[in-house]
């Protein structure tokens, strides 16, 4: 267990510095998606996300890994996976751990990407149910 947290560690440092080089922008940025099951608002950095939902109060945390940094092939930097927790404010699904895909699209010479992921979350609390979810959005860099 070790070996794998410490390799986690190593692939999402790498993946700052690339990432950073592709996109051309800092690791800081914030936007809105829309969703099912809930849509809001976005802050990212090259390792993490956050989703506050605000049509239904939710809030997501996940750490992010890029691919084109984990198999050192620079093709495929627009895409990306996630794993985390999530809360929202339901009286079936309240909380449980989540996992999905994504994928980037970088504006040229702008500072603004726009981004679809989707996955599996697995609500624990009070009805264990997995649930399909994804989103779209747009995220302005920083």
């Amino acid at each position: 267990m070790k070996r794998f947290i410490t390799a986690l560690v190593l692939a999402s440092s790498i993946n700052a510095v690339n990432a950073q080089e592709f996109f051309g922008y800092s690791g800081f940025s914030m936007g809105v998606f829309l969703g099912e099951p809930d849509s809001g608002v976005s802050l990212a950095t090259q390792q993490f996300q956050v989703h506050v939902g605000l049509a239904d109060l939710s809030l997501a945390v996940d750490a992010t890994f890029n691919f084109g940094d984990a198999l050192a092939r620079p093709e495929l930097w627009p895409f990306y996976s996630y794993m985390g927790v999530k809360w929202q404010d339901d009286k079936e699904n309240t909380f449980g751990p989540r996992a999905g895909l994504g994928v980037y699209y970088p504006v040229q010479g702008n500072n603004l990407t726009f981004y679809a992921q989707g996955g599996p979350a697995w609500y624990m609390v009070d009805e264990a149910e997995v649930d399909w979810e994804g989103v779209v959005g747009m995220r302005v860099h920083f």
